[in-house]
């Protein structure tokens, strides 16, 4: 017969202060006894018959029995209750915040005792996620089983809620000594239910709804997000800070992304204020961003051209009608100043003329904007200046 106490037991944000511990020896069996009110509770008797439980007070519960022999197990655990704000913490999963949920449900384990064969249901109760650094709508509740069978487990919900937006969501995972590996969450969105989003990347303030069709992967080495995003309805507005920005990355990690984003016809670009813009067009068909990150070396790339049209080019106080323009972008976390091309014009009278000035740019850095004049009929600069009234 021994007895301890445990002065302070902390499991997640909760702790237990002194716990008392006792353990009976005698010739059939041993057990042991954890908490002022049974909190833990295992018994082992000498034909290898065990008896487990972990109190509803804790924030994982179950109670089991079941057999120990050679190395190997056959257990049935029973009335489990799984926190899974709590289990999140411990796989300390990143990008992914629990903020509500349990899991309940019946297991068998069977085998090895250091890997065992994992069998049974457990059903999600209130299971909602976020990705803060992504979006603050909630996604969830996530209330399909999770079925698990043998070294697997898998999750397939056709609707989840992400704010008034909707993705069918599947998860799959190895299980490997007890704890699940190899995690595989992939979500396709619906047009009709496009997903609200807000963020900053590399000085693009992006605002909007949002399709994806992406894949995230887990594991002990690195955290893989690939896929595409269709950035369907919104503005995007590259902000004047950027040029002075490095990595976006506070410290390292093992994250690494490679996005495609694709932007549909009803998307606009301000630059470099929403409010006062100098350069401002709706987003035109085939435009692409290609996003790669890599946390382990804090670099990140962005690739590819938004094609502008329909919108307004704001010089020498005077609004030019945008014809077209395109923003090429090959940046990083050391240099971001992607090149623009455009052509914009506006009319006005001179010497009781009407004449047509045209306003372009040629691959210039978009930190450093020059303008070219020219006119129909054609005028000296001085000449088109006086007529814009800058004379």
């Amino acid at each position: 017969y021994i007895t301890g106490l445990f002065d302070k037991v902390t499991i997640n944000e909760g702790s237990f202060i002194d716990w008392p511990v006792t353990i009976v020896l005698s010739k059939n069996n041993i057990s042991i006894n954890i908490g002022k009110n049974q909190e833990v509770y295992f018994e082992l008797n000498n034909a290898n018959k065990m008896l487990f439980k972990f109190d509803r007070s804790l924030p994982i519960s179950f109670f089991a029995e079941g057999t120990i022999d050679n190395n190997q197990i056959n257990i049935s655990a029973q009335n489990i209750q799984v926190d899974l704000h709590y289990l999140f913490d411990f796989l300390a999963l990143p990008i992914i915040k629990v903020e509500s949920g349990t899991a309940t449900g019946n297991l068998e384990f069977t085998g090895p005792i250091a890997d065992p064969d994992i069998n049974g249901i457990l059903i999600p109760n209130d299971f909602k996620i976020l990705l803060p650094e992504y979006s603050q709508e909630y996604i969830g509740p996530i209330v399909e089983p999770l079925y698990i069978t043998g070294k697997t487990m898998e999750l397939f919900q056709t609707n989840v809620n992400i704010g008034k937006g909707l993705i069918s969501l599947r998860l799959d995972s190895d299980i490997e000594a007890w704890i699940p590996k190899a995690v595989s969450i992939t979500a396709a969105g619906f047009l009709d239910k496009p997903i609200t989003v807000s963020t900053v990347f590399s000085g693009m303030l992006i605002h909007g709804s949002i399709v994806p069709t992406i894949s995230l992967k887990m594991d002990e080495n690195e955290t893989s997000i690939t896929g595409q995003i269709l950035y369907t309805k919104g503005d995007v507005v590259i902000t004047p800070n950027v040029f002075s920005s490095g990595s976006s990355s506070a410290s390292s990690s093992n994250l690494v992304v490679q996005l495609q984003f694709l932007f549909g016809t009803q998307v606009s670009v301000y630059f470099p204020y929403k409010e006062f813009p100098v350069i401002q067009g709706q987003i035109a068909p085939r435009s692409t961003l290609q996003i790669i990150y890599d946390g382990f070396t804090e670099d990140y790339s962005i690739k590819g051209f938004i094609n502008l049209r329909n919108g307004n080019v704001l010089y020498i106080k005077r609004n030019f009608y945008l014809k077209k323009a395109s923003i090429e972008f090959n940046e990083n976390n050391r240099k971001f100043s992607p090149r623009v091309t455009l052509e914009a014009e506006s009319r006005t009278v001179y010497n009781q003329n009407e004449i047509l000035v045209k306003l372009s740019t040629l691959n210039a850095p978009l930190d450093n904007l020059i303008f070219k004049l020219e006119s129909i009929p054609p005028l000296s600069e001085l000449e088109i200046a006086r007529a814009l009234g800058q004379d």
